[in-house]
């Protein structure tokens, strides 16, 4: 069989227009569709984003919240470790001044009597005693010797400024002690 057209050629003309615009209808339709759901998809991603932007937003305000709460605690916190670091200073460079004159009036025998204890600065003692006789000096010198070479614990220094002899009480001394 051959292809025979009995159609007149206008007809011929109107069958293919038919057939085009059954082409470009269905086209449109198909273009439509995609446009339709391609513009769907575009807002369902704009309200995904949206929605995560809000969430993502309240967590950055909470986070910040925390850590402006957390600064303020910090700076206080910095602020009392610069105070206890102060305190602990004060305490360590304290001078306990009973406890040193007590150790000053302990270096020495009954022989040797301390008469005045006096504060001359941070750790240094004036210490002004008499002895009855030269021996019990002798006593006085040895002790600011071993002061000195360092066998007595929480004296560095011990040196003798004055000595005299009164006719009644004896020999008098002065002395400066350092403390450690």
């Amino acid at each position: 069989m051959s292809d025979l057209n009995l159609l007149p050629s206008q007809a011929k003309f109107q069958a293919e227009r038919i057939h085009l615009k059954a082409i470009i209808n269905n086209f449109l339709w198909v273009f439509g569709g995609l446009w339709i759901l391609l513009v769907i998809i575009v807002f369902l991603l704009e309200l995904i984003l949206n929605l995560s932007l809000k969430k993502f937003n309240n967590d950055y305000k909470n986070v910040s919240t925390q850590y402006q709460s957390l600064a303020g605690s910090i700076v206080l916190s910095q602020k009392i470790k610069y105070q206890a670091k102060v305190v602990a200073k004060v305490l360590s460079d304290r001078f306990e001044y009973g406890k040193s004159m007590k150790l000053v009036k302990e270096i020495f025998s009954e022989k040797v009597m301390i008469e005045n204890l006096e504060v001359n600065g941070i750790k240094k003692i004036k210490v002004d005693g008499s002895v009855l006789n030269g021996e019990d000096l002798n006593e006085v010198e040895e002790k600011v010797n071993s002061i000195n070479s360092g066998s007595v614990d929480g004296v560095v220094l011990a040196e003798i400024k004055d000595i005299s002899v009164d006719p009644v009480k004896g020999w008098k001394f002065s002395l400066e002690v350092k403390l450690k």
